[in-house]
């Protein structure tokens, strides 16, 4: 492990990286003991997650960790990668024509941790009303419109439904409300919603990734990572140098600071269709191995999944030291650009979600 963690620092060197991958894929073969280090490179470079985001011309949130876990095989169906429970977050359905094209439904229902719910896969808004009935009972919202292209498949017979509700709380609190304006593209303004604070967070103003970075306090151990370019269309660019090990080197360089935080409030969720998404846009193809599994043709069977993420500046007061508050500087960090976010699990190292958000109110 100490090798493979002295040869990625070469980061730069695809061979290296390429190596780096391959070991991390030998060396999370088998693990049963939470969700490893090497998971995290895995579910990054393989899924590609650059690119996806990269290749996104709208609002995108991927969860890569859930994304690689959703790719997986029940055990008993020759499991390619192992199999770790604590893998994935959210919560999981699997519509079906019927339970009697399923190869043992039992199976599939433990392995995905959720009931099978039979639906009419040819009256596709009948389809589109019990995948919404399910997320409003989950999220309190509808994921999926009437006219819905993503259903789009004429022979689906099943599909395996993954939905992350990030609905942590915030520990700091956004003390003001405001209109800002926000610069959808160099040569178009929009004015909407925002909040502001100012408070001692991490920050970091990258020249590697040509960005200032923010650090927002979530409970449980999660946080929120602001990635704010500092030219107005610059996002692509600082994604195109994003990577984990990036991400990992920047989170250690930062320093606590008090900034002064304009963010525009935002809700929004992402479907990842993973035939048509996974399949085209990353190195990882479609598993072939659903067929089996299921007892359903692979091209019948799809995979979607949604993330949703809300932000309201909304959290718990923190008590300031007047004093230290008055005397002390503060950094400039107006969130009025296209911007990249991720979400983290400390303990882990797992990025929960990461996003691009190119207009907050689309």
């Amino acid at each position: 492990m100490e090798a493979l963690k002295i040869a990625y620092k070469l980061e730069r060197q695809f061979l290296v990286k390429f190596l780096f991958v391959l070991g991390a894929t030998a060396l999370a073969y088998g693990q049963d003991d939470g969700f490893a280090q090497d998971d995290n490179v895995y579910s990054w470079y393989i899924l590609d997650v650059t690119r996806i985001l990269q290749n996104a011309e709208s609002n995108i949130i991927v969860s890569p960790s859930n994304i690689r876990a959703l790719l997986k095989t029940p055990p008993s169906m020759n499991l390619r990668f192992g199999f770790d429970e604590k893998t994935m977050l959210g919560q999981n359905v699997i519509f079906a024509e019927s339970n009697m094209i399923l190869n043992n439904p039992d199976t599939l229902e433990w392995f995905y941790d959720c009931k099978i719910q039979e639906t009419s896969f040819t009256d596709k808004k009948k389809l589109i009303t019990s995948i919404n009935d399910w997320s409003e009972n989950i999220a309190d919202q509808t994921i999926l419109k009437s006219s819905e292209m993503i259903l789009k498949e004429e022979n689906l017979q099943v599909l395996i439904l993954n939905m992350l509700n990030f609905k942590e709380t915030l520990q700091i609190n956004f003390k003001y409300t405001l209109n800002a304006t926000f610069h959808e593209r160099p040569d178009s303004t929009i004015v909407l919603p925002a909040v502001e604070t100012t408070e001692y967070l991490k920050y970091l103003d990258s020249q590697i990734l040509d960005a200032k970075i923010l650090e927002l306090p979530y409970s449980n151990g999660y946080f929120m990572y602001i990635i704010l370019p500092h030219t107005k269309q610059g996002v692509n660019e600082t994604i195109n140098n994003l990577g984990y090990e990036q991400l990992t080197r920047i989170e250690w360089m930062m320093k606590e600071r008090r900034v002064n935080v304009v963010m525009p409030t935002f809700k929004y969720h992402f479907i990842t269709d993973m035939r048509e998404h996974i399949q085209k846009n990353s190195a990882h193809r479609f598993d072939v191995d659903f067929e089996p599994a299921f007892g359903v043709e692979t091209k019948k069977i799809n995979i979607f999944q949604t993330t949703l993420v809300q932000f309201d500046g909304s959290g718990r007061a923190r008590v300031e030291d007047y004093e230290k508050v008055r005397t002390t500087k503060y950094e400039r960090f107006h969130v009025d650009r296209p911007f990249a976010f991720y979400i983290k699990e400390k303990s882990t190292g797992r990025i929960v979600c990461i996003g691009k958000v190119l207009n907050p109110v689309q």
